[in-house]
């Protein structure tokens, strides 16, 4: 064999190593600024636009059957599109993520196979009362649950809960709290070991905390509780919610940051 044709092989093979190496579906740990292609968002269990409703359902983009059941919440003007504002003054306002319906009628759960999740989505509230808990995203608080993430006096909480109808045990709180009156994007990434929150795309929060992530087989609820228990309706208004069974990267954070709907 020539150098000449050596040293090509050589070279075809690095660029081959490096290509496949940059790829999307990397680890929680990539803190690179690139953006990455579109392509990168890959693993989507789940993604809501609440761009519209049909009665009161708001179809889903994937995974037919869960569309978000909006009761007291109506589709309005939002980050990208249109969103879906809840109502604070009515004790029974939230969206409703019917998985049970799903176990019932196809046998189906949201499960975490490799124990990693992530879940992604703007927020913009329109008061926020100090000290208070809102939900924002997760199961209701009855029964065998999964994940929740709240707003607590301003910031960004990760709790899961022990399987086996265990209590929710608080992993990540940010350190820094959402502004009131603007629009703010959430991301959370867990690998079953570091968990990580991003607030408009940079790295807020993070900590080691191994636990497993419990498969979903309540229904999960937006911006309020459907079993009248304790944290309040969020008070404003949620858009492009992503819930993924990997771990987003930040440069696929800095593509649904830019409008990317996967």
């Amino acid at each position: 064999m020539s150098i000449r044709r050596y040293v090509s092989l050589l070279v075809g093979l690095f660029v081959s190593l490096l290509v496949s190496g940059c790829g999307g579906g990397g680890g929680g740990g990539d803190t690179s600024s690139t953006s990455a292609s579109s392509s990168d968002v890959t693993q989507v269990t789940t993604f809501w636009r609440f761009d519209t409703a049909i009665g009161n359902s708001s179809p889903v983009t994937s995974a037919p059957g869960l569309d978000a059941q909006l009761s007291g919440a109506s589709i309005v003007t939002g980050r990208i599109g249109n969103a879906v504002q809840l109502d604070a003054s009515q004790a029974n306002s939230f969206i409703t993520i019917p998985v049970l319906i799903q176990q019932a009628q196809a046998g189906r759960t949201l499960i975490f196979p490799e124990n990693s999740a992530s879940a992604a989505f703007w927020i913009n509230p329109f008061t926020l009362v100090p000290s208070a808990t809102y939900h924002l995203f997760g199961g209701g608080y009855w029964g065998v649950q999964s994940f929740h993430i709240r707003l607590v006096d301003g910031k960004v909480t990760f709790q899961v809960r022990n399987p086996n109808n265990g209590v929710d045990e608080l992993l990540l709180t940010s350190n820094n709290a959402v502004a009131v009156g603007s629009w703010t994007h959430i991301a959370v990434t867990y690998d079953g070991s570091a968990v990580r929150i991003y607030l408009d795309g940079v790295l807020d929060a993070t900590a080691v905390a191994p636990r497993t992530i419990p498969d979903v087989v309540n229904n999960l609820f937006v911006g309020g509780v459907g079993d009248g228990s304790a944290p309040m309706t969020f008070p404003g208004a949620l858009d492009e919610l992503l819930l993924t069974s990997s771990v987003l990267t930040l440069g696929q954070i800095n593509q649904l940051l830019m409008g990317f709907r996967p």
